[in-house]
C-alpha cells in the first residue's frame, strides 16, 4: 500500500476550453500565447482566420501550417472529408492548394484541391507528375492550359504513365494548333478571297458559282477566327461575284428570250413563205389577192413593217430586215422568190380575166386558144411536178439507183423542158416561173449520181476477179467465214452491176464464177450446221444434267456455283449462234426449258447479286458525281498537285475496290468514270511536263553558274535555285532520279569549287599562323637573351616589329589572331620593362659616379677648410680612380673644374675663403635642390621649409609640370645630377640624410629578374 502511490498514474491534464483557445488565438497580445494556442486548436475556422488576420508574421505562418496539415490529415484532430472538403472549397491561394493537393492522404481532397487550382498553377503539373493515383494525374494534366507545365510533364513523367504522356502530348498540339489557328485563319481568309476575286475571270460562271458554295463551306469554318475586316472584304467579294453572277443569268435570260423570239419568228415566216408558194399554183384571182393581204399583215406583225400586198410598197421583200445570220438571209431569199411567183401568177390570173371577158365581137377561135394553152400549160407543169418528186425520191434513196427506170424519168423531165421552153418562147407574155430552173438542177443531180454509181460499179465488178480466186482459196481450205463474207461481197457487186446496166456479158461470165463454187460453200455450210447441232446437242445435255443438279440441291451456297455454270452455258450457246448456223426450235426449246429451271433455282443469287450490283452502280455513281463535283469545284490556277495525284490514286483504288461491272451498266457509268479520270490525267500530265520544263531550265542554269568564275554569286544564285527545285506530279521514277543525279551533279561541283578554296584558304591560314607563331617564338628569345645592350635589343626587336606588322595583314582566324596579338603584346611589354630596367640601370650608374666625384669633392674641400687636404698627386690619383678626367660633357667638366679650382686653391692664400664661400652656395643649391626632390617623392620636409615648399609647389603648377609620373627617375634625374654637380658643399648631416631619404625612395628595390618571360606565355595554347 505504500508503495501503491508512488506508482499511481499521474491526473491527465484538463483538456484547455475552447473558446478560450480561439481567443488567444485570435486576440491575445502576446506572440508566444498566440502561436501556442495555434499548437493545441482544432477549429478550421479560426486557423484560417489567425493565418489571415494575425499581426505576427510568425503565428500567420503555424496557423497556416496547422490549418494546411489538419485538412491533409497529417496530424490528430482533423476533421471529417465532408468538413475538410468544405474548407477546400473555400481556399482560393494557389500556394495552399497546391500543397494541399500534393499532400493531403484522402484521394478525394488532393483531387477537390486539384480542381480548385488555376489551370496555369505549376502545382498541378507536379501532381500530373507525382500523384499516386493514374486517374488523379490524367484529371490533372486534362486541367492544364500552359505549354511550359506540359512540357514539364512529357519531360519527367517519362515512362512512368503512357497515359498522362499521351495526354500531355495531345493538349501540347492542340495547344500549338490553337495558337496557330489565328495565322491558319488569316492565311485560309487570303487564299479564299484571292479564290473569290478570281471567280468570273474567264466566264465559267456556272461552275464558279458551284465552287462559291465549296468556297462558303470553307469559309465557314474559319469565320469565327477572322478579323471583322476580313469578314467584310470576303462579303465584298462575294457579293460583287453574286451580283455579277445574276447580271449575267439576266443577260443570259434576255439572250434566251430573243433566241427564242427570233426562232418564232423564223417558223412563222417559214409558214408565210410556205403559204406563198402555194399561191403560185393559185387558180381564183380573188382568194390568191386575200392570201397576199393577209400574208402582208401577218408578216406586218412579225417585223412591224408594211404589208408585203400594199400599193405604196413597190419592193414590198425589201422590208424584211436584213440580218447577218444565215438563216435570216436564205428566208429572206424564199420569201422574195415565193413572193415573185405569187404576184406573177396574180398578174397572170389578171390577164386571163380580162381576155375572157372582152367584146363578143372577137373571133370564137382568138377566145378559145389561150384557155386551150393556159390548160396545156397547167398538165404541163403537174406532170413536171410529178417527175421531179420522182427524181428526189430517187436522189435520196440511199442504196443504188435502178439506172433504167432513173434514164426513163431522166428523158422524159428533159422533154417536158424542152416543150416548156418552146411555149415560153411564143408566149412572150408569161411570167417567169422557177419550176424548170428545179428541174434542171435535179436532173445535173440526177446525171451525176448515175455517172457514179456506174463508175463504182464497174470498179467492184472490175475486182470480182480477183475475189473469185480468193474465194476458192479460202473454200479450198475451209475457211468458211471468210468465203462466206467474200461470197456475200461478190453478189453484191453483181447487183450493183446489174442496177447499173452494165454489160451483161461481163455480169454472166463473173456469175457463171460465182456458182461454180457454190456447191463447195453449201457443203461447208451443211458440215458447219452438223458441228453447231453437236454442239448444241452437248449443250443442251449438260443444261438438262445441270438442271437435274439445281433440282436436287438443297442448299443456297452452292447457288453460286450452279449460276456460273448457267452463265457458261448460256455464253457457249450464244458463241455457237454467232457462227452463223441458227439453232433449230427443237433445240432450243430442250436448252431454254433446262436453264429456266436452273435459273429459276438460281433466283436467291441473282436477286443478291441484282442487289450487290445495284449497290455496286450507286457507289460508282457517287464515284463519279465525286469527281465532277471536284473537277467543276477545282480551282485550276492554286491547286495542290500531290494532293491531286492522291486523289485521281484514291479513286481508282476505289472504283475497282467495287469490283468487276456488269456487262450492261460497262459502258453508261465506265465511260464517265473514264473521262472525269481522263481530265484529271490530262491535267496532270500537263502539270508534270511543265514541272519536269521547271526541272531542265534549273538543271540548265545550275550547269551555266558552274562556269561561273565568281564562286561568291555562283553559289549565291545556286542556293535559291536549289529551294526552287521541287516535285508537283513525279514523272518515271527512273527519269526523275536522272533529273536529280543532273543537278545534284551541277550542284556539287559548284560548292566542291567552294570546299577547295577553303582547304586552300585553311592551308594559307595555317602558314600565317605559323609564320606569326615563329615570329612570337623570335621575340621571347630576344627576351631571353642573356647580357644584351639596350640598343641592340632594341635594333634586334625593330626588325621583329616590323615583320610582325607585315604579318597583321595576313588571313587569319579571329581567336587565333587574337592570341597571337596578345602573346606579341606580352613579349612586347616585357621588351619595354626590360629596356626601361637596362636604361635605369644605366642611369643610376652614370648617377652613382657624380655622386661618389661629388662626395670625393666635397670631403676634400672640408679637409682643405680644416688644414689637412693631402698632396696634390694623392688628389690627382684619387680623383682619376673615380673616373673624373675620362667622362666628356658639360656636367663632367664641371666637376673637373671644380676639382681643379680645388687644386688651385691649394697654393692660393686666400683659396679657403672663397672654397668656404663656394661650399656655402652649394650648400644652398642642395638645400633648394633636396626641397624641390621631396616635392617629387612625396616625402615630408622639415618645418622651416614649409613656406618655402608650398611656394615651390605653386610655382611648379603654374609652370604645369607634371606630378607623380609613372617612373619618378625621369623628373627626378636632372635634379639628382644638379645635387652632384652642386659640389663641393658644406656639410649638412640634415640635409644629407634627407638627400639619403630622397635617393632611397627613387632607387628601385632590389627584386627577381622580370626581364626575362617565360618559355612559353599563358595562352599559347594552338587553336
Amino acid at each position: 500500500m505504500i508503495f501503491k502511490r508512488l506508482f499511481r498514474k499521474a491526473p491527465a491534464p484538463a483538456q484547455p476550453d475552447p473558446h478560450l483557445l480561439a481567443e488567444a488565438a485570435l486576440n491575445s497580445a502576446d506572440p508566444a500565447a498566440q502561436r501556442q494556442a495555434c499548437r493545441m486548436i482544432d477549429d478550421l475556422r479560426v486557423l484560417r482566420q489567425a493565418a489571415e488576420e494575425s499581426p505576427d508574421i510568425g503565428t500567420q505562418d503555424l496557423a497556416a501550417a496547422r490549418y494546411r496539415h489538419l485538412i491533409c490529415r497529417l496530424e490528430s484532430g482533423a476533421p471529417q472529408l465532408d468538413q475538410a472538403l468544405a474548407e477546400i472549397a473555400s481556399i482560393h491561394d494557389p500556394e495552399h492548394l497546391g500543397e494541399i493537393a500534393r499532400e493531403a492522404q484522402a484521394a478525394e481532397l488532393r483531387l477537390a484541391a486539384m480542381n480548385q487550382l488555376p489551370a496555369d498553377a505549376p502545382a498541378l503539373a507536379r501532381c500530373a507528375i507525382e500523384d499516386a493515383l493514374p486517374s488523379h494525374r490524367q484529371h490533372a494534366v486534362e486541367r492544364l492550359s500552359e505549354r511550359h507545365l506540359l512540357e514539364q510533364v512529357i519531360k519527367q513523367i517519362g515512362k512512368k504513365d503512357t497515359k498522362v504522356y499521351r495526354l500531355a502530348r495531345e493538349k501540347m498540339r492542340t495547344l500549338a494548333q490553337q495558337e496557330d489557328r489565328p495565322r491558319l485563319a488569316r492565311q485560309r481568309c487570303t487564299e479564299l478571297c484571292a479564290q473569290v476575286e478570281r471567280l468570273g475571270r474567264h466566264n465559267n460562271w456556272i461552275q464558279d458559282r458551284a465552287r462559291l458554295k465549296l468556297l462558303d463551306q470553307q469559309w465557314a469554318e474559319i469565320e469565327v477566327d477572322v478579323e471583322s475586316k476580313d469578314r467584310d472584304h470576303y462579303q465584298d467579294l462575294r457579293a460583287a461575284f453574286i451580283a455579277a453572277f445574276d447580271q449575267h443569268a439576266r443577260a443570259n435570260a434576255q439572250l434566251d428570250a430573243d433566241r427564242q423570239n427570233r426562232a418564232d419568228s423564223i417558223a412563222q415566216k417559214r409558214r408565210l413563205i410556205a403559204r406563198l408558194r402555194a399561191l403560185a399554183t393559185a387558180t381564183d384571182a380573188e382568194h390568191l389577192t386575200s392570201e397576199l393581204a393577209a400574208i402582208g399583215d401577218a408578216w406586218s406583225a412579225i417585223d412591224g413593217e408594211h404589208s408585203l400586198t400594199e400599193p405604196g410598197a413597190t419592193a414590198p421583200i425589201d422590208a424584211i430586215p436584213a440580218q447577218e445570220d444565215d438563216e435570216l438571209d436564205a428566208l429572206r431569199s424564199a420569201g422574195q422568190q415565193a413572193l415573185e411567183q405569187a404576184l406573177a401568177r396574180q398578174r397572170q390570173l389578171n390577164v386571163q380575166r380580162q381576155a375572157g371577158t372582152g367584146p363578143r365581137e372577137q373571133n370564137a377561135n382568138e377566145a378559145g386558144e389561150p384557155r386551150n394553152t393556159l390548160a396545156d400549160q397547167t398538165r404541163q407543169r403537174e406532170r413536171q411536178e410529178q417527175l421531179l418528186a420522182e427524181v428526189h425520191a430517187l436522189l435520196e434513196t440511199p442504196g443504188p439507183m435502178d439506172a433504167p427506170s432513173a434514164r426513163k424519168r431522166q428523158q422524159q423531165l428533159a422533154a417536158l423542158l424542152a416543150t416548156q421552153s418552146r411555149n415560153e418562147d411564143v408566149q412572150t407574155d408569161a411570167q417567169p416561173d422557177t419550176q424548170p430552173e428545179r428541174a434542171q438542177v435535179a436532173l445535173e443531180h440526177l446525171g451525176r449520181r448515175l455517172a457514179k454509181q456506174q463508175r463504182l460499179a464497174e470498179r467492184k465488178l472490175a475486182e470480182a476477179p480477183e475475189q473469185l480466186q480468193r474465194l476458192g482459196e479460202h473454200l479450198e481450205a475451209g475457211e468458211l467465214r471468210k468465203a462466206e463474207s467474200l461470197y456475200q461481197k461478190i453478189n453484191t457487186a453483181l447487183d450493183h452491176a446489174r442496177a447499173a446496166g452494165l454489160s451483161r456479158s461481163d455480169i454472166n461470165r463473173v456469175d457463171k464464177q460465182l456458182k461454180a463454187h457454190q456447191a463447195r460453200l453449201r457443203e461447208l455450210q451443211r458440215w458447219r450446221r452438223w458441228s453447231a447441232d453437236q454442239g448444241r446437242e452437248s449443250l443442251c445435255h449438260e443444261a438438262e444434267s445441270l438442271a437435274l443438279r439445281a433440282d436436287a440441291e438443297q442448299a443456297d451456297a452452292e447457288l453460286d456455283s450452279l449460276a456460273a455454270g448457267l452463265n457458261h452455258l448460256r455464253r457457249d450457246w450464244r458463241r455457237i449462234c454467232q457462227s452463223g448456223t441458227p439453232a433449230s426450235d427443237n433445240y432450243w426449246q430442250r436448252f431454254k426449258q433446262a436453264t429456266d429451271r436452273v435459273a429459276a433455282r438460281c433466283e436467291p443469287f441473282f436477286q443478291a447479286r441484282a442487289e450487290r450490283q445495284r449497290a455496286s452502280r450507286e457507289a460508282r455513281r457517287t464515284l463519279c458525281e465525286k469527281l465532277e463535283h471536284f473537277l467543276a469545284a477545282v480551282d485550276w490556277d492554286s491547286v495542290d498537285w500531290k494532293a491531286m495525284v492522291r486523289a485521281e490514286r484514291e479513286m481508282r483504288q476505289a472504283w475497282s475496290a467495287l469490283g468487276p461491272m456488269e456487262d450492261g451498266a460497262r459502258g453508261g457509268l465506265e465511260g464517265r468514270f473514264r473521262r472525269g479520270l481522263a481530265r484529271v490525267d490530262k491535267a496532270l500530265k500537263e502539270e508534270r511536263a511543265r514541272n519536269q520544263a521547271h526541272k531542265r531550265d534549273l538543271i540548265a542554269r545550275m550547269q551555266a553558274l558552274t562556269e561561273l568564275d565568281d564562286l561568291d554569286a555562283a553559289i549565291n544564285q545556286a542556293k535559291p535555285l536549289q529551294k526552287q527545285w521541287h516535285t508537283t506530279v513525279s514523272g518515271r521514277q527512273q527519269e526523275e532520279n536522272a533529273l536529280w543525279q543532273k543537278f545534284r551533279t551541277a550542284s556539287d561541283a559548284i560548292f566542291a569549287r567552294r570546299q577547295q578554296e577553303r582547304a586552300s584558304h585553311d592551308q594559307e591560314v595555317q602558314n600565317n599562323l605559323s609564320h606569326c607563331e615563329a615570329l612570337c617564338e623570335q621575340a621571347e628569345a630576344v627576351l631571353l637573351a642573356s647580357g644584351a645592350q639596350a640598343s641592340q635589343l632594341a635594333a634586334d626587336w625593330d626588325s621583329l616589329a616590323q615583320s610582325w606588322r607585315d604579318s597583321l595583314s595576313l588571313p587569319l582566324h579571329h581567336q587565333a589572331k587574337k592570341r597571337l596579338q596578345q602573346r606579341w603584346n606580352r613579349a612586347e611589354q616585357a621588351l619595354h620593362d626590360r629596356l626601361q630596367a637596362l636604361r635605369d640601370q644605366a642611369d643610376w650608374q652614370e648617377l652613382d659616379q657624380l655622386r661618389q666625384q661629388s662626395d670625393f669633392l666635397s670631403q676634400s674641400a672640408q679637409q682643405m677648410l680644416a688644414g689637412s687636404l693631402p698632396s696634390p698627386t694623392e688628389l690627382t690619383a684619387r680623383w682619376s680612380a673615380l673616373g673624373g678626367t675620362e667622362q666628356p660633357g658639360n656636367k663632367a667638366s664641371k666637376l673637373t673644374k671644380a676639382f681643379a679650382a680645388l687644386l688651385d686653391a691649394r697654393n692660393q692664400a686666400d683659396a679657403n675663403t672663397q672654397l668656404a664661400k663656394l661650399c656655402e652656395t652649394n650648400h644652398r643649391e642642395r638645400e633648394e635642390i633636396c626641397l624641390r626632390l621631396e616635392i617629387l617623392t612625396h616625402l615630408d620636409s622639415p618645418p622651416e621649409w614649409v613656406a618655402r615648399r608650398m611656394e615651390l609647389q605653386v610655382e611648379r603648377l603654374q609652370e604645369k609640370l607634371r606630378d607623380g609620373d609613372a617612373n619618378p627617375l625621369t623628373q627626378s634625374k636632372p635634379l639628382l645630377k644638379r645635387w652632384y654637380l652642386a659640389a663641393p658643399a658644406a656639410a649638412d648631416a640634415d640635409l644629407q640624410a634627407r638627400f639619403a631619404r630622397i635617393e632611397s625612395a627613387l632607387r628601385p628595390k632590389p627584386q627577381a629578374d622580370k626581364s626575362e618571360p617565360s618559355a612559353k606565355p599563358r595562352g599559347d595554347q594552338k587553336d
